[in-house]
């Protein structure tokens, strides 16, 4: 459709931050949260033990194919991903979402995210780069927001309330009178509005052993919302339009 507004806008946002809230939770309980739909769910040993080896984790950021993040929305969805992983996972040591590229550099850090974006890879060049910078950070996590779609769908029905039969009548030569044609009138119209939005959203998540140059842990998220309204209106037959101007005007 094409009514996409600011503050649809903004609750798409909203709901990116709540799916990358429940991706990472889903992922880290092991795929067992019903919604949204984890698949693929890799998890190396070696993982759950680093979190007590004093091996730290660095958020490296997150990514989107369809449109790009900037500077401040990659510091804030790294921020949901650290506060889940600090919800389920306790144990780990957490870098703030900040300090991969306080150490790295802003500009090395945006040419492996968009590598990433590109091929759902980092190679152990990359990585080589985030261990020369920050030693002590063991693993790195990364979100790639592979689908983000919204669609829109609007119903409309009519139908007429009160409806009064019309006879029109003829009368022949021979003083015969005779039903020439029947119609309906009708005082009020009632229409019915409905609209619903759909939004289908799935991301990957990947955490890479820098020192290994591996993947320690990985998984891809599906979910899908969807959400109904429907408005229900009454017009005088004879008033519709000047009624319908009002409500446009009063509603915005």
């Amino acid at each position: 459709g094409g009514y996409l507004t600011m503050s649809t806008v903004s609750r798409i946002r909203i709901a990116r931050t709540n799916v990358l809230t429940f991706a990472v939770a889903a992922l880290l309980a092991g795929g067992c949260a019903s919604t949204p739909t984890v698949e693929g769910l890799y998890a190396s040993p070696d993982f759950d033990a680093g979190a007590t080896s004093g091996k730290e984790l660095g958020v490296l950021g997150v990514v989107s194919v369809s449109e790009p993040i900037y500077r401040d929305q990659r510091l804030q969805y790294g921020t949901i991903i650290a506060s889940s992983i600090r919800h389920e996972k306790g144990s780990y040591r957490l870098e703030n979402p900040g300090y991969v590229a306080e150490r790295v550099g802003e500009q090395t850090l945006q040419t492996m995210l968009d590598k990433y974006r590109d091929t759902g890879h980092l190679g152990l060049a990359e990585l080589q780069a985030i261990a020369d910078a920050a030693p002590e950070i063991g693993y790195v996590i990364v979100a790639r927001i592979d689908r983000d779609d919204v669609q829109k769908d609007k119903s409309h029905y009519e139908w007429e309330q009160g409806s009064k039969p019309n006879v029109e009548v003829q009368t022949d030569a021979s003083g015969n009178i005779s039903v020439a044609d029947v119609t309906t009138t009708s005082d009020k119209v009632q229409v019915s509005d409905g609209y619903t939005t759909t939004r289908s959203m799935s991301a990957t998540f990947e955490v890479f052993d820098i020192p290994d140059g591996t993947t320690a842990w990985s998984g891809h998220v599906r979910k899908v919302d969807r959400r109904s309204n429907d408005e229900l209106h009454t017009y005088d037959a004879n008033n519709r339009f000047a009624q319908e101007m009002g409500e446009a005007i009063a509603t915005g």
